[in-house]
């Protein structure tokens, strides 16, 4: 099926948020991928930056299919 910009509308806002998510995820995870001291303070924070990663990944989710639905495709998570 072949859609222009039009029929994919109602999708848009879906798919921005979607990729808002996505980008917490990468962003956090290049946090993670850095060296760091083994202290208690970064330890704890690495599981809550460990913790927003899975967050934000079902948020990322949620959006996609939100999107899927109002384009009438199948759910892609």
């Amino acid at each position: 099926m072949n859609r222009g910009l039009t029929n994919v509308r109602p999708a848009w806002a879906a798919l921005s948020q979607a990729a808002s998510a996505l980008q917490t995820v990468c962003g956090v995870n290049s946090l993670l991928g850095q060296p760091a001291l083994d202290t208690v303070a970064v330890v704890q924070a690495h599981l809550r930056w460990q913790q927003a990663v899975e967050r934000e990944i079902g948020v990322a989710c949620d959006h996609l299919r939100d999107a899927a639905q109002a384009l009438d495709r199948a759910s892609p998570c």
